[in-house]
């Protein structure tokens, strides 16, 4: 039986923790040259930061903003092997104190993309089809019905779209509400219903159709980050709250099945909220009537605790019935990465965190 085909996950998908320091700062600890890094800073407002290799150092957007990407000098300096190395901007190295995290992917090859029936070719790409992670620069065509390779081998179920060069919202594609919705990663909006964004037709294993909108398809430049899932690695699905709160056993909130431990876990409600995001680094325990720390990607706020969320060795489990994460009956979808396979290539099961 195959549990897993990635026996350990933390090598493509990472959490970096570091102090500002106000000079060259390289964090490393990763256990890989991410190709995708966003950045937070944890106690105090600023906002979030992402770079790729594919658009290069100091190139940054911003997934609480809808503005164009910005060139920043002395921000993320480079990639490195195991790690990333960050000059001395105040906006993501300031040395007053400030603490930071950087979330981390890792990308693949950068040639050979199956381009079979595609109407738009990729200006740059990096894909991992045994990870499920790809990361596609291209121009748009301003064409519904336009099929973007996003080399990925399987259907992608969730992927986020920035136009570059222009002002406009970030569009976020979930197989859980289907191909004609989409959600804004920089907003509180509810999902929202139009055929400009992935023109009803859902992604196959070589493209993503898409329709004409600035969002994904003007006669712009845009970047991908695309994402199907894969066993003991990744998932991509949704879930009902119940409006439960407290410790198990009395009281728990609904309990989520990824087959691993996760890692890192972005969730939203489909109406009016806040996006979230949890990781396993910042709170490396599930502790008996703590707080859980989390970060508000729409928003430039500092990061968050509440009662939150428990990794569990296949799985998660909300704690707390804020309707971020838990409102009685509402529809949330999630991504999810692993930390753990909850069951390892050899047979051998993995304890929660």
């Amino acid at each position: 039986m195959a549990y897993t085909l990635t026996d350990d996950p933390g090598a493509h998908m990472n959490t970096g923790l570091y102090t500002g320091t106000g000079s060259s700062n390289a964090v490393t600890g990763l256990g890989f040259q991410p190709d995708m890094t966003w950045i937070k800073i944890r106690n105090t407002t600023g906002d979030h930061q992402v770079y790729d290799s594919l658009r290069g150092v100091t190139v940054v957007v911003y997934p609480n903003q809808n503005v164009v990407e910005a060139t920043v000098a002395e921000t993320l300096m480079s990639f490195d092997s195991d790690g990333f190395t960050l000059g001395t901007s105040s906006t993501i190295n300031s040395s007053t104190g400030w603490l930071y995290v950087g979330w981390c992917w890792k990308g693949g090859t950068t040639t050979g993309i199956d381009t079979t029936g595609s109407t738009i070719t990729p200006s740059s790409y990096t894909f991992n089809q045994d990870t499920g992670i790809s990361m596609i620069k291209y121009t748009g065509n301003n064409t519904s019905g336009a099929l973007l390779p996003h080399g990925l081998g399987a259907v992608p179920q969730f992927a986020l779209f920035k136009v570059l060069d222009a002002v406009d919202d970030w569009s976020v594609y979930h197989q859980a509400m289907g191909n004609t919705k989409y959600m804004e990663l920089n907003t509180a909006q509810a999902e929202i219903t139009s055929t400009d964004r992935w023109n009803d037709t859902s992604p196959n294993s070589v493209n993503f159709t898409l329709g004409n909108s600035g969002g994904t398809n003007a006669a712009k430049d845009y970047v991908a980050y695309c994402f199907a899932p894969k066993q003991g690695f990744s998932q991509f699905g949704s879930y009902t709250g119940n409006l439960a709160s407290g410790l198990p056993p009395s009281t728990t909130g609904p309990f989520i099945f990824c087959g691993f431990r996760p890692a890192w876990v972005l969730c939203k409600i489909t109406a009016i909220s806040a996006w979230t995001v949890f990781d396993n680094t910042r709170q490396p325990y599930n502790t008996s009537g703590q707080t859980d720390i989390y970060s508000i990607p729409n928003t430039t706020a500092e990061e968050y605790a509440n009662l939150g969320i428990d990794f569990l060795s296949n799985g998660f489990r909300f704690r707390d019935s804020d309707s971020e994460w838990n409102a009685s009956g509402s529809n949330y979808i999630y991504a999810a990465f692993a930390e753990n396979p909850f069951v390892n290539s050899s047979g051998v099961p993995v304890n929660a965190r």
